[in-house]
């Protein structure tokens, strides 16, 4: 005698499909509580924007500024891009020419750090 369901029938039961479970809720509630403005995108937008990150002290509330290097604020851009624009999947472009052999190209991006 087998158990569960037959296969076939239609899912019983369980955590609906978006449905945080318990403790990542309870956190998500605690952080909406403790800052309520707090936007971790804008947060990183603003890292990349300025170079400088914002950090608040515990004790005081006071918000000071660290500043941050070219790698991080590509970082946070970076970040913060694959939550405001869709991910772009690779296509392969062909003129139709089947005769000759593929080419390839390489393409390299030098970013020259502005603080020398």
């Amino acid at each position: 005698m087998g158990r569960g369901r037959p296969p076939g029938s239609p899912r019983t039961g369980g955590r609906q499909p978006g449905t945080q479970n318990r403790v990542n809720g309870a956190m998500l509630d605690e952080i909406r509580a403790k800052c309520p403005d707090w936007n971790p995108v804008m947060w990183m937008s603003q890292i990349a924007r300025t170079g400088k990150m914002p950090t608040v002290d515990p004790e005081t509330g006071e918000v000071t500024y660290i500043s941050v290097n070219t790698e991080i604020r590509i970082r946070a851009g970076s970040e913060s891009a694959s939550y405001l624009y869709p991910k772009l999947k690779a296509v392969e472009v062909t003129d139709g020419n089947q005769e000759r052999p593929e080419e390839t190209a390489k393409i390299e991006i030098v970013i020259k750090d502005a603080s020398k």
